[in-house]
C-alpha cells in the first residue's frame, strides 16, 4: 500500500487493513478520501476502507471484471482522462483496451523534483521485451 497525501486528503494505493494502531495512525494525517487500486488482482481490502471512512473507489474498468467485484468502482481510470485526485501525476493502463480499458495501471508521481512510480507487482517482472513492460518503462522513464 502506498499512501499519497494532498494538502488534508489521503489517496490509498492498493490499500491493505492496518492494525488498529496503524489505522489510528493513519487517520492522522487525514481525510481518507480514495481508495486507488491499480490491478485486477488487488482489491481485497477496498470494501472495509469505502465502508468505514466513505472513500471512493477508482480502479482500471477491467480491473472489476477478476477477483474483487465488490464494492462497485466509483471511478474508472483513464489515460489522459479526468484528473487524478492529487495533482503532478501521469496514469498509464496496461492491458485491456489501452486507454480507455486496461487491467493494470501505472501511476507516476513528479512532485518537488522527485520521482515515484507506483504498479502492481507484475509490471516490474515482466521480460523486456513484453508490452507491459515497455509502457511501465516509458512511464517511468519519460519527461515531466
Amino acid at each position: 500500500m502506498a499512501i499519497i497525501r494532498h494538502e488534508d486528503e489521503l489517496t490509498l494505493v492498493n490499500p491493505v487493513r492496518l492494525t488498529a494502531r496503524l489505522e489510528e495512525d493513519l487517520k492522522r494525517l487525514g481525510r481518507i478520501r480514495c481508495l486507488l487500486r491499480l490491478g485486477i488482482f488487488h482489491g481485497r481490502d477496498d470494501a472495509y476502507y469505502k465502508k468505514k471512512f466513505g472513500a471512493e473507489l477508482w480502479a482500471p474498468r477491467l480491473a472489476h471484471e477478476y477477483i474483487y467485484q465488490e464494492p462497485p468502482i466509483d471511478k474508472t481510470l483513464m489515460e489522459d482522462g479526468d484528473a487524478l485526485p492529487f495533482p503532478d501525476t501521469k496514469l498509464r493502463l496496461i492491458g485491456g483496451e489501452g486507454a480507455t480499458g486496461g487491467s493494470e495501471a501505472s501511476l507516476r508521481i513528479d512532485r518537488d523534483g522527485v520521482r515515484v512510480v507506483l504498479s502492481c507487482d507484475g509490471l516490474p517482472h515482466a521480460g523486456d521485451d513484453q508490452p507491459a513492460f515497455l509502457r511501465f518503462r516509458g512511464i517511468a522513464l519519460a519527461p515531466q
